[in-house]
């Protein structure tokens, strides 16, 4: 079985690219993406919200 790699969207479209993490990683923006893991990069804009409950949630004042 071959690799894939897609693009998610804020609107929840998948878009299959013709590259891999590794070479995604290495042409997006650094301070706007982030390598949560070896199958996900995430734009770090999309998880603010979801630090912040997080911390609320656990107890920890930002």
């Amino acid at each position: 079985m071959e690799k894939a790699s897609f693009i998610l969207t804020k609107s929840n479209n998948n878009y299959l690219i013709d590259f891999s993490l590794d070479q995604i990683e290495n042409l997006v923006n650094l301070k706007e993406f982030f390598r949560i893991n070896r199958k996900y990069i995430i734009n770090i804009n999309s998880m603010k919200l979801n630090i912040y409950i997080f911390y609320i949630f656990i107890g920890l004042k930002i």
